[in-house]
């Protein structure tokens, strides 16, 4: 119901939807029509029920929204895909030298990397990565 208006949104900057289980089938609807979405600034997802289908639309939604500054995904169960694909959207928009700000507070996906030296830091803002699981695969 949201996702259609915020195709053609030129007003909305911060949107705080969390708490509202949109799960997979809403971020892939969410992700649709944020994808060239210039003016949302702020999106918070918190508590959402996203899981990895919804994590790796997300993610490609990224790779393609310049708008959004400040995304916060905590306690959403991302799972390994999901995660590593939002971590491949926001790498990919570092290359083009937009900042953004990402939350990731229990989201239950890991890692390989235990280094946390994920991007470049003055190309990106923040990335809170301290609650996620960080583990080498043997």
């Amino acid at each position: 119901m949201l996702a259609g208006p915020l195709k053609t949104n030129n007003t909305l900057v911060e949107l705080d939807i969390s708490w509202n289980s949109i799960q997979d089938d809403g971020a892939v609807a969410l992700a649709a029509s944020l994808r060239f979405n210039d003016t949302l600034l702020e999106l918070n997802l918190a508590h959402n029920d996203i899981k990895e289908k919804g994590g790796m639309v997300l993610g490609d939604c990224l790779k393609e929204n310049r708008g959004l500054k400040k995304v916060i995904f905590d306690e959403n169960p991302l799972g390994p895909r999901g995660g590593r694909g939002i971590l491949r959207g926001l790498r990919w928009m570092c290359e083009f030298g937009i900042k953004r700000t990402m939350l990731f507070g229990s989201c239950n996906f890991a890692y390989e990397d235990k280094s946390m030296n994920l991007f470049d830091p003055v190309r990106c803002q923040l990335m809170d990565l301290r609650a996620v699981r960080f583990h080498a695969d043997d």
